[in-house]
């Protein structure tokens, strides 16, 4: 079916958690041309128990305006869908009527309208309440399927975030959610092996969107970009950014903040931190550092981060 709503020139970051994916999205829009969603949108999630928008979209079908008003039901319902725009939907005060009475004269037009028209409605009922002309969000897609971002939206521009994972595995290890799950156990070992299997975890995803970066290096509109680049360097590369996505670099990105490190537990960040990039170094274990290298050595290497960094972090204990 084709589409009939569309979007112009969407920006879609692809990418795992803790890749710097709040920073950057806060970055573009303090653009005066886009507007982020500031939430994980999740068009299409590789795990099984996340029951995405593609999910919805296979399972509704619409034959008649009552489908429409159900399935908008369930877009606004925010307990359906996997997602955290999804899940705190009603807090951007879109409105719910509009899209269905938008949605709705599309049907009686054309006889037929698709999941996604209904989706991008609501994307579009976002950006109705700014003053931009482009809308983007993160992660639509987890860590790969580039291929479906490029189906829906094939005059996107998609940013392929990455980070060290080390990085990543320190920074996913003492967020708020780690900690709080480990200061529950009782016993050291059960501590270990969460972190364990966080680190098993990172590996899988970080290989995934090794695979995905890789195979889609030279699409006109996909571009890689490292979380570290932006933060020590952050001037250069977000022009190079903004050259690619079509729009003009503003001072005003170079002054915002993310998500709180994790790394050094301050609740605070303020601006651009450059020292964030490098903080892993004086972290990490002898024996996260060991696994993490061997394994993913390849794509460590092809992101252009040093495969040895050993002599460059404090190994105590």
């Amino acid at each position: 079916m084709e589409t009939r709503v569309k979007l112009r020139h969407p920006i879609f970051i692809v990418s795992i958690f803790r890749t710097g994916s709040t920073l950057l999205t806060n970055i573009l829009n303090a653009n005066s041309f886009i507007a982020m969603i500031p939430e994980e949108i999740h068009l299409w999630n590789p795990y099984p128990w996340a029951f995405d928008v593609m999910t919805l979209c296979k399972t509704h079908k619409i034959s008649n305006e009552r489908d429409i008003e159900m399935l908008i039901d369930k877009l606004f319902s925010e307990r359906v869908l996997y997602g955290g725009f999804w899940k705190k939907l009603n807090k951007f005060e879109l409105k719910k009527e509009r899209v269905t009475k938008n949605a709705i004269k599309i049907y009686q037009e054309f006889g037929e309208i698709s999941c996604i028209d209904i989706v991008n409605l609501v994307f579009l009922e976002f950006l109705s309440n700014t003053d931009k002309i482009r809308i983007g969000g993160k992660n639509p897609v987890y860590g790969r399927n580039v291929e479906l971002l490029n189906t829906l939206y094939p005059d996107s521009k998609i940013i392929c975030l990455v980070r060290d994972p080390r990085a990543i595995y320190l920074s996913k290890t003492n967020d708020e959610f780690s900690r709080e799950v480990k200061s529950k156990l009782r016993w050291k070992c059960l501590v270990t092996l969460f972190d364990f299997a966080t680190l098993v975890r990172i590996i899988l995803e970080y290989t995934w969107l090794f695979r995905t970066c890789k195979s889609h290096k030279n699409d006109e509109n996909v571009i890689l970009t490292r979380y570290e680049d932006i933060v020590t360097s952050p001037r250069e590369n977000l022009k190079k950014l903004c050259q690619f996505l079509d729009v003009p670099f503003e001072k005003d990105m170079l002054y915002v903040t993310g998500k709180p490190s994790s790394i050094d537990n301050k609740t605070t960040r303020r601006s651009i931190d450059p020292k964030s990039a490098y903080k892993w170094r004086k972290k990490i274990k002898p024996w996260q550092y060991w696994i993490l290298t061997e394994i993913l050595h390849k794509s460590i290497e092809w992101f252009g981060y040093p495969v040895k960094a050993y002599d460059s972090y404090n190994n105590d204990d």
